[in-house]
């Protein structure tokens, strides 16, 4: 059997307040719960609560540094630059690119909201804890 359990909260203005728990059970584990995450999202979204813990541990190695985060699985392309930006100041004024290794260790470029979702999709789908990536400034 396959299970996505989300710890859910009110929406804004509560504070993150805790409203409960949602398991979704599928008779056969499913390779990867992205999908269901992001309907089940929508749906709470409609009612006023929320679910961001489901999400990607990222590490980031860049110039001789890692940096550490979390990326919900919903995230965008525009959502891992803010991250990186945010965190490596000096990338703000560069024109960079991210990379991750994939299954078979081959680096290949996160460019867009597609690449950022089969690089999370594999990690999951291969158990991983967390994913690489690594910033190269061109």
């Amino acid at each position: 059997m396959g299970q996505l359990v989300l710890p859910v909260f009110f929406d804004e203005g509560a504070g993150n307040e805790f409203a409960g728990v949602m398991e979704y059970i599928t008779p056969v584990r499913k390779e990867c719960y992205i999908e269901i995450f992001e309907l089940i999202h929508n749906i709470l979204k409609d009612e006023g609560l929320k679910s961001t813990y489901m999400g990607k541990t990222i590490k980031v190695v860049y110039n001789g540094n890692t940096i550490r985060f979390t990326l919900p699985f919903s995230a965008k392309f525009t959502d891992l630059h803010t991250e990186l930006t945010m965190r490596f100041t000096q990338l703000q004024h560069q024109i960079y690119r991210v990379e991750y290794n994939n299954t078979e260790g081959i680096p290949l470029p996160i460019s867009g909201d597609d690449d950022l979702r089969i690089c999370m999709t594999e990690s999951s789908s291969r158990g991983a804890k967390f994913i690489r990536m690594f910033v190269c400034v061109e």
